[in-house]
């Protein structure tokens, strides 16, 4: 499957990433909103937005 939209960031000293603009627009993210992280086999990372569960609802 084609890569539809490709961006890149940069880890601070501290491992820290800012997502880039068009992913949080494309994941319809918003402050204090989780990701979650898939690493398959090959070596690829797929990045979504975690959904929410009972337990972040305060």
């Amino acid at each position: 499957m084609p890569a539809i939209l490709e961006a890149e960031s940069t880890l601070t000293e501290r491992y820290q990433t800012t997502v880039p603009e068009s992913v949080r627009r494309a994941l319809r993210l918003g402050k204090r909103d989780k990701i979650h992280f898939t690493i398959r086999p090959d070596g690829d990372v797929v990045l979504t937005r975690a959904t929410k569960t009972t337990s972040d609802d305060p």
